[in-house]
């Protein structure tokens, strides 16, 4: 997103609470490609090492899903995640730390978190030191 796009959310944002809500609605509108792309870009790199699960329509049914799930929390508590932007960062780059954090919980709700290493321990040091050497599959 350009420069402009963001200086003028920066002034809605900061902008009175009666405006508010039309403001955020119009920030998500101008940013919705953005957060398409990066919904989709972060399914098809965190399904990537997950043999069946990577397959297009899936992939694309859960970044459909991660879309919606993103304006969902941007959206909730009257906009609390928009308003909570401080501005230290292009608005771009805050929404992208929105759906990064947003993909990461999506996938560990479906998939559970990775206790490989947990297991691995209960062997000692030989038992982490074959965990080290076995390739462990990209989540992030």
């Amino acid at each position: 997103m350009n420069s402009k796009k963001d200086k003028h959310g920066l002034q809605v944002l900061n902008g009175g609470k009666k405006e508010a809500g039309n403001s955020f609605k119009k920030i998500i509108g101008d940013h919705f490609p953005l957060i398409e792309r990066l919904c989709f870009n972060a399914v098809k790199r965190q399904l990537k090492n997950l043999g069946p699960l990577n397959n297009p329509l899936n992939v694309e049914n859960e970044a459909l899903e991660l879309s919606n799930q993103v304006l969902d929390t941007l959206e909730r508590d009257d906009y609390r995640v928009l308003r909570q932007f401080k501005g230290n960062a292009r608005l771009s780059t805050y929404i992208t730390a929105v759906i990064a954090r947003q993909a990461v919980d999506m996938l560990r709700k479906k998939l559970g978190r990775s206790r490989e290493k947990e297991r691995a321990q209960k062997f000692g040091k030989s038992g982490l030191l074959i965990w080290r050497g076995v390739p462990q599959p990209a989540c992030s």
